[in-house]
């Protein structure tokens, strides 16, 4: 099945759907539509405002047993990334790590349980505005009544060998600063915002201090992670020019959460912090991803990947957004965070271990057949 796997992926790879882009998003859709009728499969297009939700499954439903979940938008890159390449052992291309080839097993996988009449409910869930963080697709996904009992979620690009088992809360703020414009050489005559946005920063970083390479957190390293709250000034814009007081500014906060930290936590903090007339909005939310590896669904989904790939399963926790959180928190499903291997993660060089995604095919494809049994 590895053969139909790569071949799929290879003809999505070629869609370049970069996040907005909503012709070639909508062309890609178009493919998948045609796909799912070869299949015999249940599709759903929503165009939710120039973001389209994708919805396949073995029949009109939108309850899951089992539910692939992943994104067709990449990231920009050059036109030649595009072009899907098989050198030895890797496929490279935009979207063959992250993750056109993710979405190519899950299709893969559900044209199989249709094929075979499995005994379960399983869908794919598609969205197109992930690589933005906008979080409006997953939203609309959840207005539609999604759930499932069991998610997998193969955007964990953490390698075949690992299972995430904890992902942080990340919310998206907008940090809004109104002033009033005045010269710069009468500074008492307005009220800038820069400096009232500046200061409302500065009050946050006694809730979230500020870490970096020179200031790490004296907490236990989890790879390349750290299991704290923390807080990121991604932009800052403002003011108009050198000689005038700004009465306008903007930063985009990027906060990182873990067990016990959440929005509702974060609005009670920021709404001690704010200065002068400085407000925010609350942009996205994912949601935790915290799973006990005692679930019997993890312990059941271990075993199998360490029988395939003949190797001990590693559990990682990892600082990166997932948009199965959003489901989880308020459906109650159990996460299973695994994908295959690669690299170039939103570089020019991505790609990704052909032998992996064989293995990943073949171990959600035995899971899915060990569900389908005990029904």
């Amino acid at each position: 099945m590895s053969k139909e796997v790569i071949n799929l992926a290879e003809k999505l790879i070629k869609f370049k759907t970069i996040s907005h882009h909503y012709k070639e998003i909508k062309e890609c859709a178009s493919f998948i539509e045609r796909y799912a009728k070869a299949n015999h499969l249940y599709y759903e297009f929503h165009d939710n405002g120039n973001n389209p939700v994708l919805i396949l499954s073995n029949g009109e439903k939108r309850k899951f047993d089992i539910m692939s979940l992943g994104h067709i938008d990449v990231v920009p890159g050059s036109d030649k990334i595009f072009t899907p390449i098989i050198d030895n052992e890797y496929l490279k291309g935009r979207g063959s790590f992250d993750m056109k080839t993710g979405v190519a097993v899950g299709l893969e996988l559900l044209s199989w349980v249709k094929k075979e009449n499995k005994k379960l409910d399983m869908g794919v869930v598609l969205t197109s505005d992930e690589e933005i963080q906008e979080a409006v697709s997953m939203d609309f996904v959840q207005n539609l009544g999604v759930e499932a009992k069991i998610i997998l979620d193969i955007d964990a690009l953490s390698g075949i060998s690992t299972i995430v088992e904890k992902n942080k809360d990340v919310v998206f703020v907008n940090l809004i600063s109104e002033g009033q414009r005045a010269s710069g050489m009468l500074p008492w005559e307005g009220k800038s915002a820069i400096d009232s946005l500046m200061a409302s920063i500065c009050k946050l970083r006694k809730y979230f201090p500020y870490f970096d390479i020179d200031n790490k957190p004296q907490e236990k390293l989890f790879g390349r992670h750290y299991w704290v709250n923390s807080l990121n000034v991604g932009m800052i814009n403002g003011g108009y020019q050198i000689n005038r007081v700004s009465d306008m500014a903007v930063a985009q906060l990027d906060f990182r959460l873990v067990d016990g930290m959440d929005a509702k936590k974060v609005a009670k903090i920021l709404n001690n912090c704010l200065v002068g007339n400085t407000r925010y909005e609350i942009r996205y939310e994912t949601g935790f991803v915290n799973e006990d590896r005692n679930n019997p669904v993890i312990k059941e989904y271990k075993k199998i990947v360490e029988s395939i790939i003949d190797k001990k399963v590693e559990f990682l926790r990892d600082g990166r957004m997932s948009n199965s959180g959003m489901l989880k928190d308020k459906k109650g499903a159990s996460v299973i965070l695994h994908s295959y291997s690669g690299g170039g993660y939103h570089a020019e060089d991505e790609w990704v271990d052909i032998k992996s995604v064989e293995q990943l095919y073949n171990i959600q494809k035995k899971f899915i057949e060990n569900y389908s049994k005990e029904r």
